[in-house]
């Protein structure tokens, strides 16, 4: 979870392409995601979506999910990965329904594409609609959805937690400071990283500097 949009949603980002399947289920039993899903959705009920209505003095009850597909190959989807996202999309709808503001997928090749086709009459239209799809053109529509200054700069913002980095700083209306105490040793190699990912000018911040100065 990472700040919010224009709205006051809280925005999500998941790196799906990066998933090591093998290294996945090596660690811990599908059970074991399957709370941890439950527990995902169940803080952004119980913390996020109340944090945020409070923070903005509206109601808030809606997330902004970006999902990276990039790197995703055709192995990457075995049975046991297929069967996780399907408990975990069951647990969404069947639990937590309508909690969905938008979905914007990136770096959708053609793996994405297809099993998107094949699934999209069974999802009702208005989940469709929420759904927005590109390859790497995708900058310009989340600066219309989320402000430059919440949006990390691997995603075209300017955004970039400080030392933390945007992926473990969990900024937002509902952070405490409390949450985590990090070392500075972790803080080191969280952003050894992000850096070794996107490069040290997209993390710091630099591309994004001189495109304002133009």
């Amino acid at each position: 979870y990472h700040k919010t949009s224009k709205e006051g949603c809280p925005v999500f980002i998941q790196f799906i392409g990066e998933v090591d399947r093998e290294k996945l289920f090596s660690y811990a039993p599908s059970s074991d995601f399957t709370k941890y899903s439950t527990k995902l959705y169940s803080t952004m009920e119980r913390e996020l979506f109340p944090s945020c209505s409070k923070h903005f003095n509206k109601y808030i009850h809606g997330l902004v999910s970006i999902i990276d597909f990039k790197n995703m190959t055709k192995n990457i989807f075995n049975k046991k990965l297929r069967n996780l996202v399907e408990t975990d999309l069951n647990i969404c709808q069947n639990y937590f329904p309508e909690c969905l503001n938008k979905a914007v997928v990136i770096y959708a090749g053609i793996l994405f594409k297809t099993a998107y086709a094949l699934c999209k009459p069974f999802i009702d239209s208005k989940t469709r609609s929420k759904v927005h799809i590109f390859n790497d053109d995708y900058k310009k529509f989340l600066l219309t959805i989320i402000d430059e200054e919440n949006l990390p700069t691997f995603l075209g913002g300017k955004c970039t937690c400080g030392n933390e980095g945007c992926m473990w700083s969990y900024e937002g209306p509902w952070k405490k400071a409390e949450n985590e105490i990090v070392s500075e040793e972790i803080r080191k190699k969280r952003w050894d990283v992000m850096v070794k990912k996107f490069g040290e000018d997209v993390m710091k911040g630099i591309k994004s500097q001189k495109k304002v100065n133009l």
